[in-house]
């Protein structure tokens, strides 16, 4: 069986979405125009199918807002320049998505394509929407597809409509300037300084109350993990973001807080000890898919037990 290679930045968005699904919500709304406030329910439908007999593909997101909507929204990422290629992977997930939810009555087949958008993580090209065409026998049937393009958005723009989401790809809109600010002190001050403004900005977000550590967390280990996808080869750009967007205040607030939870559990019983014990092994087993090491789960609190059972679910 041969699977298709996701990129880092699939990985982040993946990630996100299964760790911190709320933060789509935003999107969905920005892009087709909705109202959905983010305590609603956020359903990840089956994101993989296979073409062709053997060959896998994973779509990056397939969601539904609330248990009772019908419809169905599908976001593809996009690192490559624009070639074709994306809005056919639309098509073929959107008709996939379709049949899995058809309806077939009085020998009618009836199927709803999902609202599709795509999200170029390159290019500043001005057009909104790509457009499908479907021409069948009955006549030809034509719908846009929402274009979401990173470099639209300033820095600003994403906390004001709380794009949380997107906030790791922002390193695309560098990526022109790479070669300058990795090789001049002033230009990679700036760009330093760029990302402290972001981290502090997400601190604040967290001591107000809009966003919990967990979410902070989840977007500044996102962050790197562009940074060091993205900028692999300009050394001093992805060690400013290493340096900026991680660090020990992090790992200390993380160990706090597992501390925390694993008391409430031994106080509330074995039941809720329990829940604890599952959720601690899900947050264990999601760091070591990013790469952390065993040293440093112990170090920001974990127990050794917890760790081997994490390297077992890998």
């Amino acid at each position: 069986m041969k699977n298709t290679i996701g990129t880092p930045y699939d990985d982040v968005f993946r990630t996100q979405l299964i760790d911190c699904s709320w933060l789509i919500i935003p999107v969905i709304n920005e892009v087709f125009n909705e109202n959905y406030d983010e305590s609603e329910t956020v359903i990840l439908w089956q994101n993989e199918h296979f073409i062709l007999g053997d060959t896998k593909r994973i779509t990056d997101s397939m969601i539904q807002i609330g248990k009772l909507s019908k419809k169905l929204y599908h976001i593809e990422c996009e690192s490559s320049p624009e070639d074709g290629s994306v809005i056919i992977r639309v098509v073929e997930y959107a008709f996939n998505a379709a049949i899995q939810q058809s309806m077939y009555e009085n020998g009618t087949l009836t199927i709803r394509l999902p609202l599709s958008a795509v999200l170029f993580l390159r290019g500043r090209n001005n057009e909104s929407n790509m457009m499908i065409t479907i021409q069948t026998p009955a006549g030809e049937l034509s719908y846009p597809v929402p274009v979401i393009r990173m470099g639209a958005y300033e820095l600003d723009e994403l906390f004001e409509k709380k794009l949380y989401f997107l906030l790791p790809y922002y390193l695309f809109n560098y990526e022109a300037d790479f070669n300058k600010i990795n090789r001049d002190d002033k230009a990679l001050f700036e760009f330093k300084e760029r990302y402290a403004w972001i981290r502090g900005r997400l601190q604040q977000l967290q001591a107000d109350g809009k966003l919990d550590i967990y979410t902070v967390c989840l977007l500044r280990e996102m962050t790197v993990k562009v940074a060091n996808g993205l900028a692999a080869n300009h050394e001093r750009i992805w060690k400013g973001v290493n340096e900026t967007m991680g660090g020990q205040v992090l790992d200390y607030e993380a160990k706090r807080i597992l501390n925390k939870g694993r008391e409430e559990g031994r106080v509330e019983g074995r039941s809720e000890g329990r829940v604890q014990g599952r959720e601690l092994l899900a947050e264990a087993i999601h760091q070591l898919r990013l790469g952390m090491s065993e040293d440093h789960l112990l170090a920001s609190g974990y127990d050794q037990e917890t760790i081997d059972l994490a390297k077992t679910c890998l």
